[in-house]
């Protein structure tokens, strides 16, 4: 004799994931994560090093108003004319600016180093604008050297 199967006997399909499932879909998000993240924080470097370059063409603009009042360049962020605050807008960098007394007429450095979370941005830390007798020079290094070759330089002022 047959006996008829009722839905209460039935066993209900098994749906979801299963703990070894799980596992393997942490794992694989781990992975991914990690080999993700020096990109992503290399991006954020970036975009960190545009408030320095921002910083430093308020600077450079500074410097010139400054120059087209007075016979020289400004000698420091205090002196009279600047009045700038010492860090970049978003505190990512500090800033200072240079002249020494005999060529004060005739041009100037202003560099922007890289603090806090920004200081992990080794080839590029410190960024510089030098003007010396009309030849305007942007330079970089990881140092106050400010040693970087040519493609590191075009690297870190964002111009590939």
């Amino acid at each position: 004799m047959l006996t008829r199967r009722t839905p209460a006997m039935c066993p209900a399909p098994v749906t979801g994931w299963g703990l070894v499932e799980l596992m393997v879909g942490l794992a694989l998000a781990g992975i991914l994560s990690t080999l993700a993240w020096p990109g992503y924080e290399s991006q954020l470097q970036r975009l960190r090093r545009a408030d320095g370059v921002a910083a430093l063409a308020r600077l450079q603009q500074a410097q010139e108003h400054h120059r087209s009042r007075a016979a020289v360049y400004a000698a420091g962020l205090d002196d009279d004319g600047l009045a700038l605050p010492s860090t970049s807008e978003a505190g990512h960098y500090r800033l200072a600016v240079g002249t020494d007394a005999a060529s004060a007429a005739a041009g100037y450095r202003i560099e922007a180093i890289a603090v806090g979370r920004q200081a992990d941005d080794r080839a590029c830390r410190h960024l510089a604008v030098e003007l010396d007798q009309g030849r305007l020079r942007r330079r970089s290094g990881p140092d106050g050297s400010l040693a970087n070759d040519a493609s590191d330089n075009r690297r870190c002022w964002g111009r590939w």
